[in-house]
């Protein structure tokens, strides 16, 4: 077997979109990675950081490290956020008619409810759900009419 030979018959592997890592990412995958970290408070699970890698074809090694320093942006302009919140509602507030009133009162309950520091809040969101245990009764209906 002769040299030409052996190069055609090993086989190249292909590899995966996902684990290529090579180039420049776009400007259009690094606004999805930052939409994804303004849209998710909370921290990324391992399932949505394999699929955000698969979505922008990356590494999620690579992917995890797009998703730190998104979240360092957002953090870094929280207070940006802030200010515009406070002045957006003061603004509403100096309004004299009640739809201004109103849209003030929205803005700081807003801020009541999700404004916290290390995990605690002013206050707690009202849940419609009771943390109370529930009773079901049922009742025979036919049993009932059969007695007449």
């Amino acid at each position: 077997m002769g040299v030409k030979e052996s190069l055609h018959s090993t086989k190249r592997k292909k590899k995966s979109p996902v684990s290529r890592g090579g180039g420049r990412i776009s400007k259009s995958d690094k606004v999805l990675v930052a939409q994804f970290v303004a849209h998710n408070a909370g921290d990324v699970s391992p399932v949505q950081e394999r699929a955000l890698a698969k979505v922008i074809r990356r590494s999620t090694e690579y992917t995890k490290q797009l998703i730190d320093e998104a979240r360092e942006k957002f953090i870094a302009r929280a207070s940006r956020y802030v200010d515009i919140h406070l002045a957006t509602t003061e603004k509403a507030l100096a309004g004299d008619d009640p739809k201004s009133l109103e849209v003030a009162a929205r803005a700081s309950q807003w801020a009541i409810e999700h404004i916290g520091s290390d995990g605690a809040r002013i206050v707690d969101k009202a849940t419609t759900e009771s943390s109370g245990a529930k009773i079901m009764i049922g009742v025979q209906l036919a049993e009932m009419i059969g007695a007449k």
